[in-house]
């Protein structure tokens, strides 16, 4: 069930409802200390004996640990410790890190840390006080290393912390360098530095529910991944598949889209193509116009070039692109309308012309929406008229069978060249060619072309000099040069 990301290692949640008459329900709050007791000793299993359980009276409670009853009429007399935040919120494998917790009533006795991975239970040692500056408690935990972990390991651990019966916990995702370092961005939507929410950030789960979510979402992914069976995994839904999606796409995650790609290929991958509902799930995510949307290039072109079978060219077969440029989303509208009434969008414009299949290229022009409109007319519309002019010259480009390539000499000046493209080379071996013949061709001359400026500006000047003192110049000896050593005298 999707209770699952949540249950730690170790823990078993069971919760018993009982419906009786007021009359038995105020008999047993007025005598519930010996009812549990009763309880315990009547049982004729040792299941109640050698469990942690809470009864709840609402206005009484009662907890059993270790064979010991305690009663309380109150949450708050118990100062529960709660954890706010803890950072980083990933760490690498193998790595030794250091961490800091955050939180309330963490320096309060009988407090315990503790780490715990794949079944196991580590104490922690920590140093700190309280911040007399915020509203919360920071301590540290100098040296911290998640074990029995190998390099390239993706799970998770929990950050425990415990006061008698009552406790809480924290999920630390574990996974490689570069998925580390974007998950720990999310230490600013725990701990904004500022009030102002950027327009970037609008459109994001901010509150500390949905980021909690997130990452015991993750982790427990993470974790099935490691220890299940390939045919034990597909029972991960699709509809928290999406959730993780969205969330990271939104966040600029692009090693952390990948991985979740790969990870939902795996499980929904039939005779090399997505099955059908895993399709209409990453349609209806529409991962492409958020990224468009959110002018993010770097995840425009993974996705643009995403193959559920990269290996297939390899073994003579096609492969199989999942995000089309002309995909449509509500209203008929592509990433190809959305990057062409997008101001300052040519390189997507670029990236999303430039797909392996030459979808959005050929489709700039002739693909319409629900109103009839093409990105050629979005273009146009918003004065971006750059857009028309880029895709314009690669379709004759394409149809030449040549390559264009703008290019600044020494000067600044940009100047556009071409090569031809030969059948048997692609336009990108065709650029690279067409960048080693401009090296090669400048680095002919014998001296480079920022010291022949220099040297004709210094003969300019003394030209200048000469004419408008109306005489020759005169060098006085000496084993140097010197501007003052110059002098003028009559015609």
């Amino acid at each position: 069930s999707e209770m699952e990301s949540y249950i730690r290692p170790g823990c078993v949640v069971l919760s018993v409802y009982l419906a009786m008459s007021p009359a038995a329900w105020e008999q047993l709050e007025r005598n519930l200390p010996q009812r549990v007791g009763v309880m315990l000793q009547d049982s004729h299993s040792e299941f109640w004996r050698n469990t942690r359980f809470l009864v709840n009276m609402g206005r009484q409670l009662a907890s059993h640990k270790n064979g010991r009853i305690r009663c309380s009429k109150s949450w708050r007399t118990w100062n529960s410790p709660e954890l706010i935040s803890v950072s980083p919120v990933a760490v690498v494998a193998g790595e030794e890190t250091s961490l800091v917790v955050r939180g309330r009533n963490l320096t309060n006795d009988g407090i315990s840390f503790r780490c715990t991975h794949m079944g196991s239970y580590v104490p922690m040692e920590v140093t700190g006080a309280a911040c007399r500056q915020t509203i919360f408690e920071e301590l540290n935990v100098n040296s911290f290393k998640v074990k029995n972990a190998q390099a390239g390991f993706l799970g998770r651990c929990f950050i425990e912390v415990e006061n008698g019966f009552r406790d809480d916990s924290f999920p630390l995702i574990i996974a490689n360098a570069a998925i580390c370092k974007e998950l720990n961005r999310l230490e600013e939507e725990f701990h904004p530095k500022s009030k102002n929410i950027t327009e970037e950030q609008a459109h994001r789960p901010t509150s500390r529910e949905e980021v909690m979510c997130f990452l015991n979402e993750l982790g427990w992914l993470f974790q099935k991944n490691q220890t299940s069976e390939p045919r034990e995994q597909s029972d991960f839904s699709l509809a928290r598949f999406k959730f993780l999606l969205v969330c990271s796409v939104e966040r600029d995650y692009c090693a952390l889209i990948k991985t979740l790609l790969d990870m939902l290929v795996e499980r929904n991958l039939q005779n090399n193509e997505l099955n059908r509902e895993a399709l209409d799930m990453l349609a209806e995510t529409q991962l492409l116009n958020r990224a468009v949307k959110r002018k993010n290039t770097k995840m425009v072109e993974l996705l643009i070039h995403y193959s559920v079978n990269p290996a297939a060219t390899t073994l003579g077969a096609s492969r199989n692109f999942v995000f089309l440029p002309n995909i449509t989303g509500p209203g008929g509208i592509t990433p190809l309308h959305l990057a062409a009434c997008t101001s300052g969008s040519e390189d997507l414009v670029h990236l999303l012309t430039n797909d392996p299949q030459e979808i959005g290229l050929w489709s700039w022009n002739s693909l319409c929406d629900a109103t009839g409109q093409t990105p050629y007319s979005y273009a146009a519309m918003r004065n971006n008229h750059n857009y028309n002019s880029l895709v314009a010259r690669k379709l004759a480009d394409r149809r030449n069978k040549q390559v264009s390539l703008n290019m600044e000499n020494e000067m600044g000046l940009s100047k556009r060249r071409t090569l031809e493209v030969n059948k048997s080379s692609c336009d990108t071996c065709a650029t690279v060619a067409l960048k080693y013949q401009r090296k090669v061709s400048g680095s002919r001359r014998l001296f480079p072309t920022p010291i022949i400026h220099s040297m004709l500006a210094v003969a300019t000047v003394c030209v200048c000099v000469c004419v408008f003192m109306h005489a020759f110049p005169i060098v006085r000896q000496g084993s140097h040069f010197s501007w003052g050593g110059l002098d003028y005298g009559s015609m």
